[in-house]
């Protein structure tokens, strides 16, 4: 009985792994256990700039930091600590940018990282058209409570995945959802 105990309680430890890890780091993250005061998402400046890649045809990924630290996720980026502006999101996501590949992270009204690599979904049963950068959306989002905004350079359409799902043709209302 002791041995199947064990081997149940490593089971479930295994199986259910990113399902804890997940909800410990939003224990962590409660404002219980912070200190610091967080500065407002400057949403309008996120519009603009996915609103002039989009006119560019020029693909970008741009992940908002909810509650839960996703530095885990963003190891390979590389530190900006910037303030957020239109032009800023622009430049880095300019195709001869040594940053423009991966994706960014924003924290509050900072952009915190660029040239990120988000970890892909593993789904099956997510659409065969779509590419890299929505598959790193949702696998973003499948690990964090992290909000996904992608601009399709091949479509010019603006997406949004959070929570595990991706709402396509974000084009017109973007800042109700953000």
């Amino acid at each position: 009985m002791q041995q199947l105990f064990l081997f149940t309680t490593v089971a479930i430890l295994i199986i259910f792994q990113p399902e804890l890890r997940r909800l410990l780091a939003e224990l962590g993250n409660l404002p219980i256990f912070s200190s610091e005061e967080d500065s407002p998402l400057d949403v309008e400046a996120i519009v603009q700039a996915a609103n002039q890649l989009s006119r560019k045809r020029v693909g970008s990924i741009v992940a908002i930091e909810r509650t839960v630290d996703i530095y885990q996720e963003t190891k390979s980026g590389v530190l900006i600590d910037c303030a957020l502006t239109p032009e800023m999101l622009d430049s880095i996501f300019f195709p001869n940018s040594p940053l423009h590949d991966g994706g960014v992270v924003i924290r509050g009204d900072r952009i915190m990282y660029a040239s990120c690599i988000f970890p892909l979904t593993r789904r099956i049963d997510i659409n065969n058209t779509l590419g890299t950068r929505h598959r790193a959306a949702i696998g973003l989002t499948e690990e964090t409570d992290a909000a996904v905004l992608i601009v399709s350079e091949e479509r010019k359409e603006i997406s949004l995945s959070y929570r595990w799902q991706l709402i396509r043709g974000k084009n017109e209302d973007i800042r109700k959802d953000l």
